[in-house]
Formats: C-alpha cells, sequence, structure tokens
C-alpha cells in the first residue's frame, strides 16, 4: 500500500512538470522566444521539402540557394519531420512552436526515464524539474532549431552506452550519429569524446567496438551528406563546405581575441558562473563517491571529456552560449545525485542528509523559477508575424506583386515561395546566396521591399531605394516599402 501511494507520488510529479511546461510554454507560444534568424531558415527549409522535395531556401520564385550544408546548419532530423507537420496540419509559425513543444516534452520524459535507469527516481524527478526551470531550454528549445532534438538523441545514445543488459555500440553509432547531424556545431564533439572515452574506459576490444559504433553511426551522416550537398562528387562543393566548417565565424575572426574576451565572461557572466559551480560540485561527487560505481564511473568520464570540448569550442566562438547547451543539459544528469552523495557527506547521521538534499534542490530550482518568469533573456516580440501578416495582406492586392527581401529569413520564410526575392548572407565566411532585388531593372523592381535594419545590402542601393519606393509601413525593427 505504501509503495503504491509513493508511486503514484512520483507519477504525480512527473505529470505537474509536464503540465507546467506544457502551460507555460503555450503563455507566449508564438512571441517568446521571438522568431530568430535561423529559425526562418529551417522553417522555409522544412516548408521546400514538402513544396519541391529539396532541403534548401529560395532566392527567388525558380532559384535555390544550391548550398544546403550552408544555410540548413539544423538538419534533416529536424527539418523533416517539420514539414511532414507542414503537411498534415497546415503551414504556419504555430504549428512551428507545437511541433518543437513535442520535442521538449520527449527530451524531459527521456532525460527522466535514462536518469531514472541509472540514478534512481528521486534523482530522475530532481533533474526532470531542473532542466523544465532552465531557460535556455525554452529559449533554444521552442525555436525550430536543433539543440533539444539533438540532445534527445545524444540522451539515448548514452543510454545504450553505458546500459549493461541493453549496451549496444550500433545503437550509439545511430543516435549519436543523428545528433551530430541535426546540430552539427554542438554535437559533432560527440565522435571525439566517444573515441576518448572508449580508450580510456572500454579498451578490450577497442576496435571491434569502434567499427560497431562506425556502423550506427554512418548511415545518418551518409544521408546527411546526400541531402546537404546536393553535389557531393564536385571538388568545388567540398572547397567550400571544409573552408565554412574550418572558420565557422568568419575568415577574420581572431580566435585568440575571443579566448580572452570568453575566459572573462567565464567569471563575469552568471550562467557560466552558476554552472562552474555546479560543475565543481559534480567534480567533487566523481572524486568522493562516483568512481566507486562502475557505471556512474563511465557516466563521469563521458560527462567530463564532452564537456572540456564543448567548454574549448565555446571559448573559441563569438561568446554564443548555446554552444553549451548539451553541456549544460548533461549537468543537469549528476548534479541531483552529486547533491545527494555530497549532502551524506557533511551530514552522516539522522535525516539531515535528507533535508539538506532537498533543501539545495529546492534553492536551485526557485533560482531558476525566478529567472525563468522575470531575467529570460530570450526576448519577447510578434514584430515578425505582424510583418508577415502585413505583406500577405499586401500581396493580395493583385496576384503580380512580388517583395524583394534583404536577409531577412525570419519574415521571408512565413511567405509564399513564388511571391518572393531574397539575398541572404549567413554568418560566418559563407557566400550571398540570391541577387539584390535593389540591382533588379527599373521594370523588373518588386512592388514591395523588406528589412529588419540598415544592412549593406541597403546601403549599397540607398539611392535606389529612395527614389523608387516609400515607406509604406514600420512594425518595429521592420520596415516595408512600396515602389512609388
Amino acid at each position: 500500500m505504501t509503495l503504491n501511494i509513493v508511486q503514484n507520488w512520483q507519477r504525480s510529479l512527473l505529470v505537474a512538470i509536464l503540465f507546467f511546461v506544457v502551460i507555460f510554454s503555450f503563455s507566449n507560444l508564438t512571441t517568446r522566444p521571438k522568431v530568430w534568424f535561423d529559425e526562418g531558415l529551417n522553417v522555409e527549409i522544412a516548408h521546400n521539402f514538402i513544396l519541391f522535395r529539396k532541403l534548401d531556401i529560395l532566392t527567388a520564385p525558380d532559384a535555390f540557394s544550391g548550398a544546403p550544408y550552408i544555410v540548413g546548419t539544423n538538419g534533416y532530423p529536424l527539418t523533416i519531420p517539420l514539414g511532414v507537420v507542414f503537411y498534415i496540419f497546415g503551414f504556419g509559425l504555430t504549428q512551428t512552436r507545437i511541433f518543437m513543444l513535442v520535442w521538449i516534452i520527449v527530451a524531459l520524459l527521456s532525460i527522466y526515464f535514462v536518469v531514472r535507469r541509472f540514478f534512481g527516481i528521486k534523482n530522475a524527478l530532481a533533474t526532470t524539474a531542473f532542466v523544465a526551470t532552465f531557460a535556455p531550454f525554452y529559449g533554444n528549445g521552442l525555436t525550430a532549431l536543433g539543440e533539444v532534438p539533438g540532445f534527445v538523441f545524444l540522451i539515448w545514445g548514452l543510454f545504450f552506452l553505458f546500459e549493461p543488459e541493453q549496451k549496444n555500440y550500433w545503437l550509439t553509432g545511430l543516435f549519436f550519429g543523428l545528433s551530430s547531424v541535426v546540430k552539427p556545431s554542438l554535437y559533432l564533439l560527440l565522435f571525439p569524446s566517444f573515441l576518448i572515452y572508449l580508450f580510456l574506459e572500454e579498451r578490450k576490444e577497442f576496435f571491434k567496438k569502434l567499427f560497431k559504433f562506425g556502423v550506427g553511426a554512418i548511415p545518418p551522416m551518409f544521408l546527411w551528406f546526400i541531402l546537404a550537398f546536393p553535389e557531393p562528387f564536385f571538388l568545388k562543393t567540398w572547397q567550400g563546405a571544409l573552408w565554412f566548417y574550418r572558420y565557422p565565424f568568419g575568415g577574420e575572426f581572431s580566435i585568440l581575441d575571443a579566448l580572452f574576451r570568453n575566459i572573462k565572461l567565464v567569471f563575469t557572466h552568471s550562467t557560466l558562473i552558476y554552472f562552474l559551480l555546479m560543475t565543481f560540485i559534480i567534480v567533487l561527487w566523481f572524486f568522493i563517491n562516483g568512481k566507486k560505481d562502475v557505471i556512474q564511473r563511465k557516466w563521469g568520464v563521458f560527462f567530463f571529456i564532452y564537456g572540456a570540448f564543448a567548454f574549448l569550442y565555446f571559448l573559441k566562438s563569438p561568446g554564443w552560449l548555446r554552444y553549451l547547451l548539451g553541456f549544460e543539459l548533461l549537468t543537469f544528469v549528476f548534479l541531483p545525485s552529486a547533491l545527494e552523495n555530497i549532502s551524506h557527506l557533511f551530514f552522516k547521521t539522522g535525516r539531515f542528509p535528507k533535508f539538506a538534499f532537498v533543501f539545495a534542490a529546492t534553492f536551485i530550482l526557485i533560482i531558476q523559477l525566478v529567472q525563468l518568469f522575470f531575467f529570460r533573456s530570450d526576448f519577447y516580440s510578434d514584430d515578425s508575424q505582424r510583418t508577415v501578416a502585413f505583406i500577405k495582406e499586401s500581396l493580395a492586392r493583385r496576384p503580380d506583386y512580388k517583395v524583394g527581401f534583404l536577409n531577412l529569413p525570419e519574415v521571408a520564410g512565413f511567405i509564399e515561395p513564388l511571391k518572393k526575392f531574397h539575398i541572404v548572407k549567413i554568418a560566418g565566411p559563407s557566400p550571398v546566396f540570391g541577387e539584390n532585388p535593389l540591382s533588379f531593372s527599373f521594370n523588373s523592381l518588386p512592388r514591395f521591399i523588406s528589412f529588419s535594419k540598415e544592412n549593406d545590402f541597403v546601403k549599397q542601393y540607398k539611392d535606389v531605394l529612395n527614389s523608387n519606393y516609400f515607406l509604406l509601413k514600420q512594425i518595429g525593427r521592420f520596415s516595408v516599402y512600396e515602389l512609388k
């Protein structure tokens, strides 16, 4: 009877956490986080897959970028299922965000199941609650990006790597491969992490295990090559890809300057200090108690290896915290167990260890809830939606009207493909895709022009804009011009 009561209470708590996530997400589903540049690209790619069977963006009614491996920095495990959602339920931002909310729920259930298997149900509930109240989980998870789907594949890859009764290197390779192609900038680091882990912890039959892992990882990676590289047998394609992935932030970007700036950021940014303290707690747990259990030791070794790679990659970046999301979510996997063990270290008898654990976990939840409700950095905005609605209404005035976008995928991605021209520049060393609509001959100028700020594409043709267009509507940060 007592066991059933406890189990029912645990299930109820899990349901309550998921219910909180759904209600909180729906409170500002399409406006917070605002629609981002990359999200607009992914939405258009998913839509174009259904319309044209191409995972690419359009730069004109009859022209694709030709470089899906650059414009589609979030891979097909995200965009193809999203395209299927559009096919079944219609195309729009609401459908996109609900699709991503499903990924969030799947991620939380996956985290709960895996942590419960290795660290116990109490720690599983704590980890799930920590992740569910972590603001960047929503900032990155509700937008059509690959961070959260990639972590779902990551956590299941680790399950089949560490589960003694279901250890399967082929499935680990498969899930790590899917994780890597859905968000290469975050999860390609899994491959060197696995290699080092295997050498340190499971060296016996090393090459046999590595072969099984490779057999699992190759199919999703090969499919990525086929879909993302339209001309995989041309040297020019691989030269462009190599340059892009070698210098993802641009050829003139100074890694040395970034290192000094980001090292300083580690000790001044509240989120980084927060995870630095949690990592210290996990290190303390690992050397005090974590090494006693073989499975938990293996978890810890992989965590430190992957964390080191993720941290180094962040240090050489422009300081984008999203590169640490996988590491941050893995931190929550270990944190409850670390807190529990350290509580027993300082309070050896009676109920004090339990009280100390509950106090520490509650304190963390309160901090995260305060940040979640009052200090989120994923900005609120409905500018994109209002601009899309206004442009659609304007285009509907005549069937021959078209709109030209100047590097504005967060709006262009939601406009009918045959009605738009779009010049796009992805961050870093990528080329410019498409022609500037302002460079067209006078008789070919689109009826409308839209952009978010006076970027280089506007400045180059400022005279054309001023001579031929007038400001029709200013919607927040977005401008819409019409031919005079």
